[in-house]
């Protein structure tokens, strides 16, 4: 009778979710609160599957979409039974993607759009000293009819109120209205724009003072100032740096640039499972901790544009701090990724460095909106993409990627991957190091027009044996952001066919092999010319309960991409060359 009981009032409570659940998430999508979680596990088996998929527009399986129901299902009753409450009307963050959030511009509580709650008398000063303040602070806001407000710059190095600061636009020509950007100068407002020359629909990026009548007397940077953007009254050099001033930061990162035969080399460290990689960069002279992806184009960051409770327990980008961040005009970007998880926000430029090798001004991305997958792993404080900037996605231009920006100035026009299995590896730019690898280094042609490191796949061998045939035509991409390695459903099938007791576990969503068993070694074909040998001992990735484990080797969509990720790169060390559009493989030393 109890059972039963309780088993109505677990139906009615899940009916009760289903029919509550989207408005709900819709509000508290990305609200995470930011708690260390030692025992953080990245994605298992079925989750990093689902990612690869996700992350390339394929469609899941039933299988492993039913997989991933009774995995969340399984999660909320755990949490019932432990007495760790979950609300059963809100959906889990793993299933939250950044286009469920509601429509309201992520950019509204960050920049200062047409929101303001001010007196509508531009009376406000606009000399920010370093605190945030709150949306409608000072009595700039754009409530009177005839005070656009388009000239505002929060001076003191953070960003703006909503329609804070100097800017009461009582002449005709006064066409204010654009949303200011993050200034960290002191771009205090020199006046009421009531002249002729506040040309405010211009969005300019200007630094300096870049509002009120022109004058450009701020000694830092001014936002996307809608004031008077004319080269004669701001001293605009088209470099973003109105009155030529310009950072120590970033002096010496144009003189490193202009020398030339830069290097760097930054540690690559496995989180549990080797579900992802990452590494330490600097941003403004911050340190931040990246996935370094092949297989996307940007690179975003948590920041402190974020609610603190989303930073917590991580590091995260201050633009305040840097003496060289730079906001860009009208720029944004809106990011999914393979598991659900994704980014959205606004866009700097900033010196980036990665060990050593650095980028004046590169795009960085800020996050304004995070998914929970990301809030749980607190290691991982964004994504560097490594792709081409074909596939940027940032509006309304596409930007570079920090590997396009910093090719031009690297002893070699190239960068490798080497990633160990339960160890620390390394990304390095600008160099080969031969000591990594064993034997020759074979160069495979790439095709970018996908905007990817891709080459042709056609055949396989499984334990040394003779090739098969695999997908004819077959094509695959090389993608350290994605943990399994995908391949054609006739490579799995032959490569499993030789591992007694696997089996296709609808329960799990994919091929699962027992944890205890020695798996053979498989070689893959690389456009051609080298056969990559993936170890044995790296294709068993992670338990999945009752001694099994879930197979790193899994089947892509028929006739689809392949997506060779980190399984394939514990085994093979790999450089891209973008001087000639080649990928280099050999067996890891």
């Amino acid at each position: 009778m109890y059972t039963k009981a309780l088993s109505s009032l677990l139906l009615l409570l899940e009916l009760t979710s289903l029919a509550t659940a989207a408005p709900y998430v819709e509000k508290r999508s990305f609200k995470v609160e930011r708690v260390r979680n030692e025992a953080f596990t990245g994605r298992n088996g079925p989750r990093a599957l689902a990612k690869a998929y996700r992350k390339y527009g394929m469609p899941l399986p039933n299988d492993l979409v039913d997989a991933l129901e009774t995995q969340e299902k399984n999660e909320i009753l755990e949490r019932r039974r432990t007495s760790k409450w979950s609300n059963p009307m809100e959906k889990s963050d793993d299933q939250v993607s950044v286009e469920q959030v509601g429509t309201e511009s992520a950019l509204d509580d960050i920049l200062g759009s047409l929101l303001g709650n001010g007196n509508g008398n531009g009376n406000g000063e606009a000399t920010g000293n370093g605190n945030r303040p709150p949306k409608g602070a000072g009595n700039g806001a754009n409530n009177g009819a005839n005070n656009n407000n388009g000239n505002i710059n929060n001076g003191g190095g953070n960003r703006p109120t909503q329609g804070a600061g100097n800017g009461a636009n009582n002449g005709e020509n006064n066409n204010g209205g654009n949303r200011p950007a993050q200034g960290t100068g002191n771009g205090a407002a020199n006046g009421a724009n009531n002249g002729a020359n506040n040309n405010g629909g211009n969005r300019g990026g200007q630094q300096g003072n870049g509002n009120g009548n022109g004058n450009g007397n701020g000694a830092g940077r001014g936002g996307k100032g809608s004031g008077n953007n004319n080269n004669n009254n701001n001293n605009n050099n088209n470099n973003n740096n109105n009155n030529g001033n310009q950072s120590p930061d970033m002096t010496d990162a144009l003189a490193k640039a202009r020398q030339g035969n830069q290097t760097g080399t930054v540690e690559a460290v496995p989180e549990k499972d080797d579900v992802e990689y990452l590494a330490q960069v600097k941003i403004g002279g911050q340190p931040i901790t990246l996935d370094f992806d092949t297989g996307s184009s940007d690179l975003w960051v948590f920041n402190s544009q974020l609610p603190t409770a989303q930073t917590q327990g991580r590091q995260f980008f201050d633009p305040a701090k840097s003496r060289s961040f730079q906001m860009m005009a009208g720029a944004e970007f809106t990011i999914r990724y393979g598991d659900g998880s994704g980014a959205t926000g606004n866009v700097g430029t900033d010196v980036v460095e990665v060990g050593g090798a650095v980028v004046p001004r590169q795009a960085v991305e800020l996050a304004t909106q995070v998914s929970g997958t990301f809030a749980k792993d607190v290691k991982n404080d964004g994504l560097m993409g490594l792709a081409f900037g074909t596939i940027n996605a940032v509006k309304p231009q596409k930007q570079k990627t920090f590997f396009e920006n910093v090719m031009p100035s690297l002893a070699e026009p190239l960068f490798t991957a080497d990633l160990r299995a339960s160890a620390p590896g390394a990304y390095e730019f600008g160099r080969v190091d031969a000591s990594k690898f064993t034997g020759p280094m074979t160069w495979i042609p790439v095709n970018t027009t996908k905007g990817f490191w891709q080459f042709s796949s056609q055949s396989f061998a499984v334990n040394g044996g003779a090739p098969q045939q695999g997908a004819r035509g077959g094509q695959a991409i090389a993608d350290t952001g994605t943990t399994l390695l995908l391949a054609d459903p006739s490579v799995v099938k032959g490569y499993y066919a030789q591992v007694p007791q696997a089996q296709n576990s609808k329960q799990m969503g994919g091929v699962v092999v027992p944890c205890d068993a020695k798996l053979p070694d498989l070689d893959l074909d690389i456009g051609g010319v080298y056969m990559a040998r993936i170890k044995g001992a790296d294709i068993n990735f992670a338990p999945v309960g009752n001694g099994a484990c879930f197979g790193g080797l899994q089947a892509a969509p028929a006739g689809g991409m392949a997506i060779y990720g980190d399984i394939m790169f514990k085994s093979q060390f790999v450089a891209f060359n973008g001087g000639n559009n080649t990928i280099g493989m050999a067996v890891h030393a």
